[in-house]
């Protein structure tokens, strides 16, 4: 089995510090860090099963999703590595904030 580098995109990073600094705000540090670590074990599942989320011929090319709690992991999967592109809400138009 084959682990794929991991590379979170600058707008990647961006909505992970504003899901974490949101979470901070209304539900405290610890809910925060717990959100954050399940996030952090779904890109780490996605480095050993990259094809485990779902295929998005709405989006640009090659972009998958998956779903964890109230957010979306939008990413694509190249021979060289797993890149995170965005982390949205799941009420967030994604065609407007992959573009």
């Amino acid at each position: 089995m084959s682990i794929y580098p991991l590379f979170i995109a600058p707008a990647a990073r961006d909505d992970l510090k504003d899901i974490y600094q949101y979470g901070r705000r209304h539900w405290g540090h610890a809910r925060s860090d717990s959100y954050l670590e399940a996030l952090n074990e779904l890109f780490w599942a996605l480095r050993e099963q990259p094809s485990m989320g779902v295929v998005r011929p709405d989006l640009q090319s090659g972009t998958k999703s998956l779903s964890i709690q109230s957010h979306i992991v939008f990413y694509r999967v190249s021979v060289e590595r797993i890149v995170i592109i965005r982390v949205l809400r799941g009420r967030q138009d994604p065609h407007f904030h992959l573009k």
